[in-house]
């Protein structure tokens, strides 16, 4: 899986019925891109300047912002080849991307900006994508729909400022280094607790089988997040059981607790959950697999909702082969029912 972390600059007309078209009241003028790996660790880049066709002249208040000037965007590329050369470098080196970007308007301009130009939209219905501006008020503690900026997200992690805001290019870097740092829910598992289900959950994870899944129960009081069902409807699992492994010293009297979810004892399979606050009713019921790591994972799990996707489970660690390899007996077991499955 590949991210492609894009942000767009635009021109528009005069906000009158006379200065603006209404079928393109956004012009693209500028794609900026970087492309991050499964770690999400920058690997290529990509950035055009375009040539303003509805709008050659520069809007007073986009003047005031961007740092190109009118003489440089009419020497840049048309739209329809600076849009086919994106796509194509989207899907170089690999065809599973996933889109990430600061708010919700860069992909709909860019798709309108398409259907003018009468270009092909492949992109898969309904388009799923980070917006990492939601992301980041999840990350602080802030759940309201008021929008921040990214430039006061960056003075916020006290990250470098290092580049012009308002570039298109720079601002996909930076919204890349804040993705970075607030990715994805971290947890640590336990195989000291748990050993044969935390290799079934690791198992499952490197084999690409939680990819793609959608969360399928939520529940309060204890606000348990449930995950891992190929079904979606909670019948779901792998076509094998592992038996529970429940430690007295392990328990839920503290939030952020990743257990394996089961119909009965000893009934483990693919379905995972976590607990937001402290659940103890579950205790001596549930095989706890792991636990988050921070504050900001736990507000990320509070803020999932029924049909929110898991993009992939990255398992790290430099010994984890090793472990696996204790249970090499059952691995070749699962393989067979996942084939079956699949």
């Amino acid at each position: 899986m590949r991210y492609i972390v894009f942000d767009l600059e635009w021109n528009q007309g005069h906000p009158s019925r006379e200065g603006a078209n209404r079928a393109l009241p956004f012009e693209v003028i500028e794609i900026g891109a970087v492309k991050l790996d499964e770690n999400f660790n920058i690997i290529d880049s990509f950035h055009r300047v375009i040539k303003p066709v509805v709008y050659p002249v520069l809007f007073k208040y986009t003047r005031e912002i961007i740092s190109l000037t009118e003489r440089e965007l009419s020497m840049g590329t048309d739209f329809v080849t600076a849009c086919k050369e994106f796509l194509r470098w989207c899907r170089k080196g690999d065809r599973n991307y996933f889109f990430a970007t600061w708010g919700t308007l860069d992909l709909l301009e860019f798709q309108r900006n398409m259907a003018y130009y009468n270009i092909h939209n492949g992109f898969p219905r309904p388009l799923y994508y980070f917006n990492v501006q939601y992301l980041f008020n999840i990350f602080i503690g802030k759940y309201d729909e008021s929008a921040i900026s990214l430039e006061n997200a960056i003075r916020h992690l006290r990250l470098r400022e290092d580049k012009a805001f308002h570039s298109a290019i720079s601002d996909a870097q930076y919204t890349a280094e804040i993705l970075q740092i607030i990715s994805g829910i971290n947890v640590f598992l336990y195989p000291e607790a748990a050993p044969k289900n935390v290799a079934n959950f690791v198992f499952l994870a490197k084999n690409g089988f939680y990819d793609g899944l959608s969360f399928s129960k939520i529940t309060f009081p204890e606000a348990i997040v449930q995950g891992g069902d190929p079904v979606g409807d909670g019948t779901g699992g792998t076509g094998y059981l592992v038996n529970d492994e429940i430690v007295k010293w392990l328990n839920f009297n503290t939030e952020g607790m990743l257990a394996m979810a089961n119909k009965g004892p000893n009934t483990n399979s693919s379905q995972f959950f976590f607990t937001a606050i402290p659940a103890p009713r579950f205790n001596g019921k549930y095989t706890i697999i792991g636990g988050t790591k921070t504050k900001d994972d736990l507000n990320i799990i509070k803020s999932l909702k029924i049909e929110d996707k898991i993009i992939t489970i990255d398992i790290k660690g430099y010994k984890i082969n090793d472990f696996l390899n204790y249970f090499s007996k059952e691995t070749k077991e699962w393989s067979s029912f996942l084939r079956s499955y699949r």
